[in-house]
């Protein structure tokens, strides 16, 4: 078995001994240093931080991709040497009474010493005759309760055949009675299996009352869990950190969507393994799909040797999602060698031809996950996936590309070119691997060692012990003392959460837009500070100025009460923010305090410059008031003044004067060049960029391309801030570290729509939209209101005579779907016109969403609803209604733009969402 083909288990686990052990080290139960480690090699009794984050030659065999180490616990040199252990692997613990938790701690301590043993010797210890080598004591070792409550068809029951098969399979394989993992009694299990069907709940509850599905499918979830909370002791002892349920459906991710807390720890195994759409590989399992026919566990294997494979690729499947629509608008039925079909020729047989084929395209479809890919491995066939946001199965533990091929979707037509370029040699070794890891993904009942069923219980144990020696870590580390913490500007509690080092200098952590967050411990007095530092560095100065704009935040979460130096023109009240109090004093210390540098090198048009109408505006309105005019307050007079650094870029100036539309191929490439240079001139030219990497520094874009330019050096971007219209979470948008900006559409010359709204009681027209037919959402709407209803009034082209904004202004609830992008201008132009937005998106992370509680003031429907519009916004009653309106009225001075700017106008929104990512890291001196 080649090394590569495999991301070591054992290497993984290795990490969790360490940091277990480390745990027990620093835990105060260890007071007495009952337990001492040594972990070196044989010819040095202690090493250095520097020393732990070499990559070790056996690693580099594992082929391991390894996370950022985290910053060293300690940071003022290593520890005095710390003695040996009788036995090196040996974890002595005495306990005369050990309870039902510590044995089955012990159990996995046992299995944790010798998966370290198998790494040191290269060798394995079993009690078995094994009949495939790699690899670990989950066999020996893990053991799983399945619950009995609840009742078929819903719980204990699932689906066995088709496309959603793989849940039901597993169920059955669980609950059968002969699966070696099943614990006797709940007491010996490590885990505990939540048997219900996403599947089942849908057939039996869905098509009756579809209006109200997604709420009683979460509630019978929830129900559940309480019910089992009630009656037995385990949930509440881990928070749910070793339950887990399995699900093929594509809806099993929405089942937290009304209340997330009480899932906050449920590991989730799913086919529609979405990270864009909450899906935590850390937490979660990816499972694969299958599509089974009835009484079969798999295809039939009609594969051929890879010499007599005459077809260069194939795919035949059904148009769903849009990178299958790209794919076909490329490929369908248009070449010979790269044979794609959405309905496949009565002639030919599907499996068959798989095995003929050398690469299988597995493009996503409606969801991220496809049965394909388990397809072309029977048929050893190379899979070439095509998605975004998708956790591909078993990654902990498989080396994805030593037997795949990974295309962007944004590659689609270069598809041919890219297999061509494939050269034989390395073809009949991703095949060879093809063969060797599919044993992983062959289905059997009863379960077979290494089979899909064992490969789901590596990577879910693995998860398990992370997730717990990290929540030990937290609880029992001397830092979470003294550690700093973060601003809320959610709630008013006041419970303290350590700010965690990272691997960098920088201490990171970011405000969530949809979890409150704790406010920080206030900062030492400056007379302390002085007492220990003579001489103050220019970052230590404004380190110090940061500390007291939290301290001083903090105060006024505990009081409800402000403190200014100046008259305040608007006091921030009432559900429409997350926390009012925090959100006014924080803006309050932004105005006094924050300091921005504007690089001054670069030159016009693709820099300091920026467009100042139409759909692009904010992106010139902003970078004009910031820069080009050199009058804002908030510009620092020299560059160690500064809290943060704007990058004065325009996407779109670089898009006017670069993108050669006969050559559209080579203007990515020129876009990112351009943009990154220009980074590495400043960072050689200060100190600034290297400092923080990138933490402080900014960017603001409303092009639907910024958000590609980081895409070709994650790593050199992964702390840069992008301020954008396109904040797609998936594309990559991080609303921890990303800012969200409002979309304008500006004439020439104005600042913002007119205001012709009425008064919320002579409104006639529910609902109303005019574009145009830009993406699939808006294609959806027109498919079922377009110049159909006369109260909910949607147009691709508006009638002549018809003055578009007065028409907002006398509608009640303006439709602002996204276009080919998420953002819309619709959102402010409602606001402008005193009309309740209704927001029609998918993943578009809302602006200024970490203060402003869009609930309070939108109704949002998701895009597959469109056609129960009326029928939703019909039971939004007269008091609620008005309610909304009133709160529309309040918020949109946020959205109001400036010349020059105004507390709280948008201007101002934008940078206190710049200012909180900034207070929430702390730089090095």
């Amino acid at each position: 078995m080649a090394d590569s083909d495999y991301r070591s288990p054992i290497l993984l686990s290795v990490t969790l001994l360490l940091l277990f052990v480390t745990v027990l080290f620093f835990s105060p139960l260890n007071r007495n240093r009952y337990l001492s480690l040594n972990l070196s090699s044989p010819s040095h009794s202690s090493s250095t931080a520097h020393d732990h984050q070499q990559t070790t030659d056996n690693d580099k065999a594992l082929n391991v991709v390894s996370a950022p180490a985290p910053a060293p616990f300690y940071q003022h040199g290593p520890p005095s040497a710390l003695t040996s252990l009788p036995e090196v692997l040996g974890l002595s613990v005495k306990v005369q009474n050990m309870s039902k938790t510590q044995r089955i701690e012990e159990e996995l301590a046992r299995a944790r010493a010798l998966i370290r043993k198998a790494i040191l010797t290269k060798n394995y210890t079993s009690d078995r005759n094994e009949i495939y080598i790699p690899s670990g004591k989950m066999v020996k070792t893990f053991k799983v309760w399945a619950y009995r409550e609840g009742e078929v068809p819903m719980v204990h029951d699932g689906p066995t055949t088709y496309l959603y098969s793989i849940e039901g399979q597993f169920i059955f394989e669980m609950e059968s009675g002969p699966s070696p993992f099943m614990a006797k009694h709940p007491d010996e299990a490590h885990a505990f299996f939540l048997p219900l069907s996403v599947s089942k709940i849908t057939d039996f509850l869905f098509r009756p009352h579809h209006e109200t599905f997604f709420h009683r499918l979460d509630r019978v979830f929830t129900d559940y869990i309480y019910v089992v909370q009630e009656k037995y002791p385990y949930w509440n002892r881990s928070d749910g950190a070793d339950h887990f349920m399995v699900s093929c459906h594509d809806w099993a991710s929405i089942i937290q969507r009304d209340d997330p807390k009480p899932y906050k720890n449920l590991i989730k195994v799913l086919c529609n393994a979405n990270i864009s759409e909450g899906f935590k590989p850390t937490r979660d399992c990816s499972l694969p799909e299958y599509n089974l026919k009835a009484y079969h566990l798999g295809p039939p294997r009609f594969g051929l040797p890879p010499g007599k494979r005459t077809v260069l690729a194939f795919f035949a499947g059904a148009a769903h999602g849009d990178i299958r629509s790209i794919l076909f608008e490329h490929w369908k039925e248009k070449d010979d060698e790269v044979r794609v079909y959405e309905k496949l020729p009565d002639n030919i047989n599907y499996h068959k031809i798989m095995g003929q084929t050398k690469f299988c395209l597995c493009p996503s479809g409606s969801e991220v996950a496809s049965p394909r890919v388990v397809e072309a491995m029977n048929a050893g066939c190379v899979p070439v996936l095509i998605f975004d946001s998708y956790a591909i199965p078993f990654a902990d533990v498989l080396n994805w590309n030593k037997f795949s091929i990974q295309i962007p979707p944004k590659n689609i037509s270069e598809i041919k070119t890219i297999l061509k370029a494939v050269p034989h040699k390395r073809y009949l070794k991703l095949q060879k691997r093809v063969l060797q890891v599919r044993r992983h993904f062959e289905l059997n009942r009863p379960a077979k060692p290494f089979d899909v069923f064992h490969m789901f219980r590596s990577p879910y144990l693995l998860s398990l012990t992370i997730l717990l020696l990290v929540l030990l870590v937290l609880s029992f580390s001397p830092f979470n003392k003294t550690s700093f913490s973060l601003i809320n500007l959610s709630s008013s509690e006041t419970q303290h959460v350590p700010l965690n080092s990272t691997h960098l200098n920088t201490s990171t952590q970011y405000v969530s837009p949809s979890q409150p967050q704790p406010p920080p411990l206030p900062s030492p007095p400056t007379s302390i500070v002085a007492d220990h530092v003579k001489k103050r560095s220019n970052t230590n100065k404004i380190e110090e100025q940061l500390a007291r704009a939290r301290a001083a935040i903090h105060k006024a979460v505990l009081t409800k009460n402000y403190t200014s130096d100046r008259q305040e023109i608007y006091i921030p009240r009432g559900s429409v923010y997350r926390n009012p109090y925090s959100f006014h004093q924080s803006h309050i210390e932004m105005v006094k305090r924050f300091k921005i540098w504007a690089y001054k090198e670069g030159e016009l048009p693709m820099f300091h410059n920026g467009p100042m109408s139409y759909i692009y505006s904010i992106e010139g309105q902003f970078m004009d008031e910031l820069d080009s005019s050199g009058k804002s307050p908030f510009l620092a007079r020299h560059l160690h003044e500064a809290h943060s650094f704007f990058v004065p870029v325009s996407v779109k100036r670089i898009a006017d004067f670069l993108y050669d539309r006969p050559k559209p191929y080579s203007f990515h490439g020129r876009l990112v060049r351009i943009v990154t240079d220009y980074i590495n001139v400043v960072a050689r030219k200060y100190p600034y960029w290297n400092r923080s990497e990138g933490a402080d520094h900014f960017m603001v874009s409303c092009h639907d391309w910024a958000p590609e330019i980081i895409n070709d050096d994650l790593k050199f971007y992964k702390n840069f801030i992008r301020v954008l219209c396109n904040a797609n979470i998936s594309e990559g948008f991080q609303p921890g570290r990303d800012v969200s900006l409002p979309e304008y559409n500006l004439a020439s010359g104005t600042l913002g729509p007119s205001r012709l709204d009425s008064h919320p009681d002579e409104r006639p027209i529910l609902a109303f939209f005019a574009g145009g037919a830009h993406g699939d959402i808006r294609k959806f709407l027109f498919e079922h209101w377009r110049d159909k209803d006369e109260e909910i009034q949607v147009h691709e082209y508006l009638p002549k005579g018809q003055n578009y904004h007065q028409i907002m202004g006398q509608t009640k609830f303006c439709l602002c779907p996204s276009g080919t992008e998420v953002a819309s201008p619709r959102v402010v132009e409602a606001m402008y016109a005193g009309c309740v937005p209704v927001l029609i998106s998918d993943y578009y992370a809302l602006p200024f969403a970490d203060v402003l509680d869009w609930s309070k003031f939108t109704i949002e429907i998701p895009p597959k609803r469109i056609p129960e519009i009326k029928t939703i916004l019909k039971a939004v009653s007269h008091t609620e209604y008005l309610k909304l309106q009133k709160r529309v009225m309040q918020v949109r001075r946020h959205f109001e733009l400036n010349r020059p700017a105004q507390p709280f106008d948008v201007f101002h929104m934008v940078l206190h969402s710049i200012w909180l990512r900034r207070l929430n890291i702390r730089l090095p001196d």
